[in-house]
């Protein structure tokens, strides 16, 4: 990490402290992680720039935490470095990517989350779909463009998705998809029988829960 970044701490000594913990890859990860969360709590602009930095460090649970903070601080500068790392060796530092991004709400965000819901995780395919409701009308035609994937749990996806948004753009589309794949009906018709205004919840749907939380559970 670069001195530019740790040069960018304005008056503030405890900020610059915390800074300091985050970008010391000598520290112990615990100190540093948590250096991160308290960095995000206190959304102020001029950490931004560091805990972008740390998206790239070495200890994926400070990679996670860097990228909560971020959601909390609703940066705009955060979305690129975010979606970089929804790519994430980590499954639980792309589930905190996808996280993020919805608090971030942020249209550019919906295409590259789309993509994610291939995802191997099911707690980052769960957070995607968080984030996709979130973003809510500007995610709408991706997710349309989402209804004619090759991989059936993209489309079932999609469809969950467009159901929690509740737009009207999407059913002509949902209505087609139903008389052309007779195996996916039972999704369509979840969509349009039972009205537009539900929203995620725990337990709703099995494998798709609106978030994820990580505990850290240390070897």
């Amino acid at each position: 990490m670069t001195d530019e970044v740790l040069s960018n701490d304005g008056d503030n000594p405890e900020v610059a402290r915390l800074i300091a913990v985050l970008m010391d890859d000598d520290k112990d990860e615990e100190l540093r992680y948590l250096a991160a969360q308290t960095l995000g709590k206190l959304a102020d602009s001029q950490v931004v720039e560091p805990l972008i930095a740390a998206l790239k460090d070495g200890d994926e649970w400070v990679r996670q935490d860097a990228a909560q903070a971020l959601g909390r601080i609703h940066d705009s500068r955060a979305i690129e470095p975010l979606l970089m790392i929804l790519k994430d060796a980590a499954h639980e530092v792309r589930s905190s990517a996808a996280n993020a991004l919805g608090e971030l709400s942020d249209s550019r965000a919906a295409a590259p989350l789309i993509i994610a819901l291939q995802d191997e995780s099911i707690s980052v395919r769960s957070n995607v779909v968080y984030a996709l409701q979130i973003i809510g009308k500007a995610a709408v035609e991706p997710l349309i463009a989402a209804l004619q994937d090759a991989e059936s749990e993209v489309r079932h996806s999609a469809i969950i998705v467009l159901k929690l948004i509740g737009d009207n753009q999407a059913l002509p589309y949902l209505e087609r998809l139903k008389l052309e794949d007779k195996a996916e009906t039972w999704w369509g018709d979840k969509l349009t029988d039972t009205g537009r205004n539900i929203k995620a919840s725990p337990g709703r749907f099995s494998c798709h829960l609106p978030l994820y939380f990580r505990a850290k559970n240390k070897p």
